[in-house]
């Protein structure tokens, strides 16, 4: 252990669980727009969509 991480306590956390929007299994055309622009279109097929809102503006990111 290094000489900083010796004196500091650790304190347990609440797990908290995230409330995100989500729609039931089903077929969808999604699009994502931006300032009266489609940024992204995307069809899905027997899925469920579960929806995120990231802190900040501006941000757009694809996850896998």
């Amino acid at each position: 252990m290094s000489k900083n991480n010796r004196n500091k306590k650790v304190r347990p956390v609440q797990e908290t669980q995230e409330n995100k929007p989500t729609l039931d299994i089903g077929n969808y055309i999604i699009e994502v727009i931006s300032e009266g622009q489609v940024l992204k279109k995307i069809a899905v097929a027997n899925s469920e969509i579960n929806i995120t809102k990231l802190s900040g503006g501006g941000l757009a990111v694809d996850l896998k």
